[in-house]
């Protein structure tokens, strides 16, 4: 076996690693991390994503959904206002009725309220096809290995030796995901640390 093809070729590869400079770097897509991406005037800004993105990312999904907002205003406007279920014995039951859905913990409130089907075109302004558009020019893909985070530049590694070197960090995925990869988890409070398990949670259920 020739090695010494083997050593020109991984010479190549790290040769072809970047070190990108960015003010402002968006890991993560979803409708609230389009927007603000949108109405950023930094002309240096990238996406980060690890896979190609398509219409549905802009789309609004499952839980994220706006809740928590007035339900009499709600009410009236009743052909986007969804009904607050949960699942039991089989089925899907009121809240209120005589099936009672388990003890809800702090933070889970908000499943009780109504929901409303937010018309994305409205929340930007513009058909969502031309968001995609506007938004797919800026897109790069990369898989993150692990991230610094300092106070005035944070620094992410990708698995192709790419590095971002980046001003702003905005990230749109968990924040068990974010201190996974972090590599001074020191930054974050003790008390999150802590509840690092209840903030895992269960995985998404997503009807569509």
């Amino acid at each position: 076996m020739d090695f010494s093809t083997l050593r020109e070729k991984k010479e190549a590869k790290e040769n072809q690693a970047r070190d990108i400079i960015v003010d402002d770097l968006y890991i993560g897509i979803n409708p609230y991390i389009v927007k603000h991406f949108l109405q950023n005037e930094t002309e240096s800004k990238i996406i980060l994503l690890e896979k190609s993105i398509n219409i549905n990312d802009f789309r609004f999904r499952g839980p994220t959904k706006y809740r928590g907002m007035d339900e009499g205003a709600l009410e009236a406007d009743g052909e986007k206002t969804f009904k607050p279920y949960f699942y039991k014995d089989g089925g899907f039951r009121s809240f209120g009725g005589r099936s009672k859905p388990q003890v809800l913990k702090d933070g889970e409130v908000f499943y009780k309220s109504f929901g409303i089907d937010i018309d994305v075109a409205q929340f930007y302004e513009s058909p969502i096809e031309e968001v995609q558009h506007r938004v797919k020019g800026c897109v790069q893909e990369n898989i993150i290995t692990d991230i610094e985070l300092g106070e005035d530049l944070s620094i992410i590694q990708c698995s192709n030796g790419d590095s971002y070197k980046v001003k702003n960090l905005y990230w749109g995925n968990s924040l068990p995901e974010l201190i996974e990869l972090t590599n001074n988890k020191s930054i974050f409070p003790s008390t999150i640390m802590e509840g690092m398990d209840l903030l895992k949670g269960p995985s998404k259920f997503v009807m569509e």
